[in-house]
């Protein structure tokens, strides 16, 4: 398993995701799939080599609860639009 994290790819990963999920949200498109937190390129690296690279606790701690938190809310807007179309 490849665990370097290439910060670019998951920064932008993210932003589209955001950017779908503000749509659909709006009503004007669909979100794709978002992956869960723990399988995307940030919470592949954050589960393994992020635990060791980040030593402040407190900050990784809440690295990975802004993460899971994001990546839950997508879920539940994508849910949501889901099974409530036209």
């Amino acid at each position: 398993m490849n665990t370097r994290l290439d910060v670019n790819i998951a920064r932008l990963s993210h932003l589209k995701w955001e950017l779908e999920l503000e749509a659909t949200a709006r009503g004007v498109g669909q979100a794709q799939r978002i992956p869960s937190h723990q399988d995307c390129e940030l919470g592949v690296w954050l589960h393994s080599r992020g635990q060791r690279q980040i030593e402040n606790r407190v900050l990784l701690d809440q690295l990975m609860d802004w993460h899971r938190q994001f990546h839950h809310a997508g879920e539940r807007i994508a849910t949501h639009a889901q099974t409530h179309r036209d």
